[in-house]
């Protein structure tokens, strides 16, 4: 156990040389302790900042389909790219090297994840009753509903309104979140491609969805190399952060590229009501189990919150193209979801933080 810690110990440190040593020229500095540490900047500038880029990926790869310079083949390419083997290698990194807590706080795990799995059921029971969608198609409204933007906006977000006291529950969620909602998706998915089938037949599908799903190969590959306290080969370790840097601009660009074959009216009800539950419900039904069931303290109640109220996250986009079930509704509601976030969490972080 020592020694594992020790390993742990030392990457952390290596890790922090690299990102904050005097090898960082002054601008770079600066940029990195404004996005690490609380400050007095408007919550809704600092999500503009981090919204940016994603908006402008997300154009280009519109522009680039729009005026031919990629076909539908190439962007369903680039999709197929980033699901089966950027993001599963940005995964295993990740996971291998994240800082999870020794004893994790359940309650804190359970009210985020009781809120989000509420809303997910809800999401895929209006897919059926309201739009009559069926197979795969609720798996991806749930998800769509259900998975927050984490990465590109969650960290750097929950970090600059919270501080130092919020990486532990962040690492919680972080830790938990894609191999929770991942496996659901999954799950739900196969059971609607199924139905109709035998119980067996049900199973074996589901089980075979599961095997086949390179994600939860990263997530699961990741946690075992963090539960041993063994870090990847230099040269694994140049070749997986070289290979999951992609992952995040390939999956934008595809959604961009995907989103000029879709009309937005076409797909707008949806879309609108995906909204409304991603960065309204959610939150909502995180708070009540927060406050109500398990009686968290007030940062932990704002952390859970604000994650929950993130826009939804680019995987729902890559759930629904390999599927190739809801791709209109998925696209649209993440840049739907994304673009109202900057009021709903900018107004939300400062009614929390006050």
């Amino acid at each position: 156990m020592l020694g594992r810690d020790h390993r742990r110990g030392r990457r952390r440190v290596q890790r922090q040389k690299e990102v904050s040593g005097p090898s960082l020229e002054p601008r770079r500095r600066l940029r990195y302790q404004q996005l690490h540490s609380p400050s007095e900047v408007p919550p809704i500038a600092v999500v503009i900042d981090i919204i940016a880029p994603i908006f402008g990926i997300v154009l280009i790869g519109w522009l680039a389909a729009r005026f031919g310079a990629i076909d539908e083949a190439a962007g369903r390419g680039l999709s197929l790219f980033a699901f089966n083997f950027a993001i599963p290698v940005m995964l295993v990194r990740t996971l291998a090297e994240a800082a999870l807590p020794p004893h994790p706080e359940w309650r804190f795990v359970l009210a985020y994840f009781g809120g989000a799995f509420a809303n997910f059921g809800l999401a895929a029971f209006l897919a059926r009753r309201l739009f009559g969608r069926e197979r795969a198609e609720p798996a991806i409204f749930g998800i769509t509903a259900a998975f927050s933007n984490t990465t590109i906006l969650g960290i750097p977000l929950i970090l600059q309104a919270y501080g130092e006291p919020a990486a532990v529950p962040l690492s919680l969620i972080l830790g938990f979140h894609s191999a929770l909602l991942f496996t659901l998706t999954t799950v739900v998915a196969e059971l609607g491609v199924g139905a109709g089938s035998s119980l067996g037949r049900m199973l074996a599908n589901i089980l075979k969805g599961l095997v086949t799903n390179p994600i939860l190969w990263g997530i699961g590959i990741g946690l075992v190399l963090n539960h041993l306290g063994l870090a990847l080969p230099s040269v694994l370790d140049r070749l997986a952060t070289t290979l999951g840097a992609a992952a995040l601009p390939a999956a934008l660009f595809a959604l961009g590229a995907n989103l000029s074959r879709f009309r937005l009216m076409g797909s707008l009800r949806e879309a609108l009501l995906l909204t409304f539950l991603k960065i309204l419900a959610q939150p909502a039904l995180i708070w009540l189990l927060a406050k109500g069931a398990f009686a968290l303290p007030p940062l932990s109640t704002a952390i859970a919150v604000t994650i929950g109220a993130l826009p939804s996250g680019i995987n729902a986009y890559l759930f629904a193209a390999r599927y190739r079930a809801a791709v209109p509704e998925a696209t649209s509601t993440i840049l739907l979801s994304t673009l109202v976030s900057v009021v709903t969490v900018g107004l939300l972080l400062t009614v929390l933080r006050h």
